[in-house]
C-alpha cells in the first residue's frame, strides 16, 4: 500500500448517509465526506456492511471498489460542490484531502 487511501483497504463501511452538499461514509477507521459528485453501484445504502477491497484514482474520478459494488467520486474541479473534493479523517489522526 503506497497511496493515503488504501487505508480504506479491509475497513468496513459502517454507515453512508446522504447532506445537503455531501455524501458522509463511516468506516469502522475513517470518516469520510464527499463533496463533489458521486455515485455508487448498487444504491448508496446497499454498500453499508461491505469492506473495501480495493481504492482507485484517475485524474477525473476516485473509486472505492467493495465485494458487491462501488463508490465513485468525480475529481473533475467543476464538479466540486466546495473547495475540495473529498476528506478522509483516520482515526490515528491522519488527514487525506483531494
Amino acid at each position: 500500500m503506497t497511496k493515503p487511501l488504501d487505508r480504506l483497504i479491509g475497513m468496513t463501511l459502517l454507515s453512508a448517509e446522504i447532506a445537503s452538499e455531501s455524501a458522509e461514509l463511516r468506516f469502522s477507521r475513517c470518516d469520510f465526506s464527499a463533496y463533489s459528485t458521486y455515485s455508487s453501484f448498487p444504491d448508496f445504502g446497499s454498500l453499508v456492511g461491505q469492506t473495501v477491497q480495493s481504492v482507485v484514482g484517475s485524474m477525473d474520478r476516485l473509486v472505492i471498489r467493495f465485494a458487491f459494488g462501488e463508490f465513485f467520486i468525480s475529481l473533475h474541479p467543476d464538479d466540486y460542490r466546495g473547495p475540495e473534493a473529498f476528506c478522509a479523517r483516520f482515526a490515528d489522526g491522519a488527514w487525506v484531502v483531494e
